[in-house]
């Protein structure tokens, strides 16, 4: 069954109207989740309002853009000169609208211009620390925090790791990336494989797994999923964290200050280019 090239419901009346021509197409990854549809049109209208221009969801499917009914209401608002901003931290290099998005965005006299992906941008580790900030713990220098990846995510891990000091300083206790493979297992990623890197019995993150801190007792990490958009790898990353008995935080990036300000970096970059 081929999918629709627009399950996001077209909604002008929340878009601003184009006074300059301009309007974005914010692309997601396919999927049919109520949660990420809810959470990817409330992170279309924070670009929005950020931008000052209307803002649509497409969809990424297998490494083309499907968004044809997104440029009929960007059109319908005044837009004429679209970026396409990716709500994802990795996307394939050759991400381009599809053949019929790009007929009809033809047809309808419109230009297109990508943007970069999220990539590990510290600004992601600036919308963790709004989200942990949010939550009912307050920071703790005996409370680990994990961050968690999904697998197709992974080549940006070293990126984000090099940041997980900021956790640290904030006041909670030592930081690390996973990386959560297909068959839901969490994948331990070597934040520094240089010379001093932490070792299996010394790294206080490994220690947490065993049961243990340094003094005996348990330490209760706090989760979170490095996740733009809510839907079933946030679900599949507070699965694992409450099996390990540990404390989740389920919200994701898409309803930080963070996360808006680096989308709309991204597309401003683009305009320029």
């Amino acid at each position: 069954m081929t999918a629709p090239s627009q399950t996001f419901p077209a909604q002008p009346q929340r878009l601003s109207a184009a006074t300059d021509g301009q309007g974005v197409i914010l692309a997601v990854a396919y999927s049919s989740d109520a949660r990420q549809r809810t959470s990817a049109d409330l992170l279309a209208r924070r670009v929005a309002h950020r931008l000052g221009c209307p803002v649509a969801v497409g969809q990424i499917q297998r490494g083309t853009l499907l968004a044809d009914g997104s440029l009929r209401t960007l059109h319908d608002r005044g837009a004429r000169r679209v970026v396409v901003a990716p709500a994802v931290l990795t996307a394939a290099a050759d991400l381009q609208p599809g053949p019929r998005t790009l007929a009809h965005g033809a047809a309808l006299n419109m230009t297109f211009a990508m943007a970069e992906p999220l990539g590990g941008d510290p600004l992601l580790l600036s919308g963790i620390l709004e989200l942990l900030s949010r939550s009912e713990r307050s920071p703790q220098p005996d409370t680990p925090v994990r961050i968690v990846l999904p697998w197709t995510d992974a080549s940006v891990a070293a990126e984000v790791a090099r940041s997980t000091c900021r956790i640290t300083e904030a006041g909670w206790g030592p930081a690390e990336v996973r990386v959560l493979d297909p068959s839901g297992e969490l994948r331990r990623w070597d934040r520094d494989c240089g010379a001093g890197a932490p070792t299996p019995s010394t790294d206080p993150c490994d220690l947490a797994d065993r049961g243990t801190g340094r003094h005996g007792r348990r330490r209760k990490r706090i989760v979170l999923p490095l996740s733009v958009l809510a839907g079933p790898f946030s679900a599949r990353v507070a699965h694992c964290a409450q099996a390990d008995g540990d404390e989740v935080i389920q919200q994701t990036l898409h309803a930080t200050d963070a996360c808006t300000r680096l989308i709309a970096t991204r597309v401003v970059e683009a305009r320029r280019r």
